[in-house]
């Protein structure tokens, strides 16, 4: 021990010196990157669920700061829902459980400035005995939407179920990270992408979760690291079809149309590595949607399909008097499945004066979702009303 002595002795300033150079570099890259390429900071928002995948993070709660704009606070209940509401058995109150992506579930927004809490808020101010459920999950299409009501459905039993359809579901609906697809439509639910897995694992590590939470360049490498593996695949099947022999001539499936050029004013960014609809994507939408009425009705409930428009959509409308090719496509698909699509577009045109989304979220701002509210309430009203003369 007292011949060790010296050498730790020695040691410890040794020690210290790389701990306060690596703690200084840290603070350089920290500041760099808040200067020159700001990122979002705040709590860690998604989880894993071994059979739904990537779900908002249950019994969390936070808050999100971006570059610029504003913040928002946020809470999950032990199912993953928006809110830290629990939902017991049914207690005689009429359920209306809405299903969808980031717009439902309200990113940008607080918990109570989210549609689905006011649309409740809406309705108790009448007297209706209402409860809502906000299961929206970011980056969440059709075919997730099916597996959660194939999963929690039947312990909810909603009375009614709310589908909020945003445009690039139809985008998320190709990707087949939930299911297979037979060659007769039938669909084998699929493990979550390991991918997801591996992120929720390290995002919950106590110290990577409290650098992801206050620090931009943690976030910074994060985010790159996620790109570069969604990059690695999609350039390996670039370098794979660019040495394959020409396919051989073949018949066009039935039904399967034609990539077709959809582009609109003021697309999102991130989004216009699409240009073109990928084959079949109108179908597969028509398929999960045919599903999931399907599991939604068995299940004892009703089912309302609006279309959520973004400000894009609703400035172009009011601008040439035309719906985005987006939402012809979906009031066509639901139509084809005998139920009557409903949309937000001319109500946001005609209500929403100022800005319909918020900075840098690209999200529904506080106003949108409470003329959101104000239209949704009005069309469950009506089904309260033929619910309450049974």
């Amino acid at each position: 021990m007292g011949s060790n002595f010296p050498r730790m002795k020695k040691a410890v300033p040794i020690f210290l010196t790389i701990l306060l150079s690596c703690l200084a570099a840290l603070g350089v890259a920290e500041i760099a990157v808040r200067a020159l390429v700001s990122q979002m900071s705040g709590e860690v928002v998604f989880g894993y669920h071994e059979i739904l995948g990537a779900i908002p993070l249950p019994q969390h709660r936070g808050v999100k700061t971006p570059p610029q704009g504003p913040s928002y606070s946020f809470s999950h209940n032990s199912l993953g829902f928006r809110g830290s509401r629990e939902y017991p058995a049914k207690q005689g109150s009429y359920r209306v459980l809405f299903l969808g992506d980031s717009f439902t579930y309200g990113v940008g927004v607080n918990d109570d400035q989210a549609f689905p809490f006011l649309t409740e808020e809406i309705l108790r101010a009448k007297n209706y005995s209402v409860e809502t459920i906000n299961t929206g999950n970011p980056g969440a299409g059709t075919d997730f939407q099916l597996k959660l009501m194939q999963v929690h459905g039947k312990k909810l039993k909603a009375d009614l179920v709310v589908l909020g359809f945003y445009w690039n579901d139809f985008y998320d609906n190709v990707n087949g990270e939930h299911f297979r697809v037979g060659e007769g439509g039938e669909l084998t639910p699929k493990t979550p992408h390991s991918l997801t897995a591996k992120k929720a694992w390290v995002e919950s590590l106590p110290g990577i979760r409290w650098l992801l939470s206050w620090s931009q360049a943690a976030n910074l490498v994060k985010n790159s690291i996620i790109n570069f593996l969604r990059w690695l695949p999609k350039a390996a099947n670039r370098l794979k079809n660019r040495f394959a022999p020409p396919p051989a001539a073949a018949k066009n499936q039935p039904g399967t149309p034609p990539p077709v050029t959809r582009r609109y004013p003021g697309a999102p960014q991130e989004l216009k590595y699409l240009p073109e609809n990928p084959p079949g994507y109108k179908e597969l939408t028509q398929l999960y949607l045919s599903r999931l009425i399907t599991v939604v009705k068995a299940q004892g409930s009703d089912i309302l399909l609006c279309y959520f428009p973004d400000a894009a959509q609703v400035i172009n409308y009011r601008q040439t008097g035309k719906l985005s090719p987006y939402e012809r496509d979906f009031v066509e698909v639901v139509q084809s499945l005998g139920e009557k699509p409903y949309s937000l577009t001319l109500h946001l045109t005609a209500s929403v004066q100022g800005n319909l989304d918020l900075p840098y979220w690209g999200h529904w701002s506080p106003a949108s979702n409470r003329e959101a509210a104000n239209y949704l309430s009005a069309l469950i009203e009506e089904k309260l009303q033929k619910h309450n003369r049974r």
